[in-house]
């Protein structure tokens, strides 16, 4: 259920944008109807499991339901991945079923970015090599100048790092506020929570800017935003995380060896690498972030959970560089749900990931023309294209569409 005080405040947010009409001003409205798609989406995930679980209640023993519940995840010991493995539910190359794997047998699906049947375009903000901001079914322009390297609305405006990695703030009309090195943003699962970082300080508000409340943590030097875990932002020094509380404070999680990549704040999971390349042992995990627990481990490394903490965009553990394969998992079992057909010819897939409600949006590009382009994976495995390509002007430089920052 939406609160009545939140959506009128939303409401007065969007007015006072509107009497601005800046071209430049983040397109408010879309992001208000992403967060309540979010949470609209959340809810129906709990309303299933609510449903499943009076079904059981009706068919099974009062005593068995309490006791399997009890028992269902007992807290364990932190895994170390190179003395006591995790069972592993799938891998790249063995993916748990052919019929989900969304592989094309018998070679290369797709020789061309032509040959990848076209689909809607895509509704997610993005930026593209020519520095043209896709949003809300327009187009704008980012304020400032340089190369972006990520992006997100805040207060009104917008926060901006460019190479090599200078967070710059901005107001709706396009004023330059505040700058800092070494930056790096992180949002909350519904996109209502924007955190940013410059050095050892790391400010959090709102994200739409209806209010100035906002909360500041000194953070251990060498960490960065990596982003939140149940409701709170998470900075990261490659092999520690750092909850930083409500108070300003921060508390040190408990988690077994392993360098952690992406976060799932709707469900407090952990994805990272495990092992070392030194001893050709690595393997992608997921880990419960409250007890420490390694949920699986096998050959897929997770990039960027859903919204809702259901799926994980992963690719091959062993790739170096760009991936040669995308793939959907179940985020908590490992389970491979969909992954993208071979690609022949140049074609090769870029870092820039993004979730769109279930469907997984990456980029494209063809070393041969320099073609660009959005591609999408749903859970069926259906691959479209879902931008118009592109021709860059360094066919060598591949990824070079930027999303805007996700949980």
């Amino acid at each position: 259920m939406s609160d009545p005080r939140l959506e009128q405040q939303l409401r007065s947010s969007l007015a006072r944008q509107a009497s601005a009409d800046d071209p430049r001003s983040p397109d408010f409205g879309d992001i208000v109807t992403r967060a309540r798609g979010i949470r609209r989406q959340r809810n129906r995930r709990v309303g299933t499991a609510l449903a499943a679980a009076a079904v059981v209640a009706v068919v099974v023993p009062t005593a068995v339901v309490l006791g399997s519940r009890q028992g269902s995840h007992p807290p364990t010991p932190a895994v170390t991945p190179s003395t006591t493995p995790a069972p592993s539910p799938s891998s790249p190359s063995s993916p748990s079923s052919p019929s989900s794997s969304g592989a094309a047998p018998g070679g290369p699906a797709y020789s061309s970015l032509t040959a990848i049947p076209a689909g809607p375009t895509t509704t997610l903000t993005y930026l593209d090599q020519n520095g043209v901001l896709h949003t809300g079914g327009g187009t704008t322009r980012l304020p400032g100048k340089g190369t972006v390297l990520s992006f997100a609305v805040y207060h009104g405006g917008w926060l901006v790092i460019d190479d090599p990695s200078t967070l710059r703030q901005y107001d709706g009309q396009g004023k330059l506020l505040t700058q800092g090195a070494d930056g790096s943003l992180a949002v909350s699962a519904d996109q209502m929570q924007t955190a940013f970082q410059t050095g050892t300080t790391v400010t959090a508000g709102i994200s739409t800017g209806m209010g100035n409340g906002e909360t500041t943590w000194h953070v251990p030097a060498g960490t960065s935003l990596l982003g939140y875990l149940k409701s709170q932002p998470v900075v990261s020094d490659g092999t520690s995380l750092w909850t930083l509380t409500g108070s300003g404070g921060t508390t040190k999680l408990a988690l077994p060896s392993m360098a952690p990549v992406a976060l799932s704040d709707a469900d407090g999971l952990v994805g990272g690498v495990t092992g070392t390349p030194a001893q050709s042992n690595q393997q992608g995990a997921v880990v419960d972030g409250s007890t420490g627990r390694m949920l699986w481990q096998n050959g897929w490394q997770p990039d960027r959970f859903s919204s809702d903490g259901r799926y994980v965009a992963a690719h091959p553990v062993e790739d170096n560089g760009d991936p040669a394969r995308y793939a959907i998992l179940d985020a908590h079992t490992g389970e491979v749900v969909a992954t993208t057909p071979k690609l022949g010819g140049k074609l090769h897939l870029g870092l820039s990931v993004a979730w769109d409600g279930d469907t997984v949006v990456f980029n494209a590009f063809d070393s041969t023309d320099g073609g660009q382009v959005l591609l999408s994976l749903d859970t069926s495995g259906s691959l479209r294209r879902v931008s118009p390509i592109e021709r860059s002007t360094n066919p060598a430089g591949g990824d070079t569409f930027r999303f805007a920052q996700q949980p």
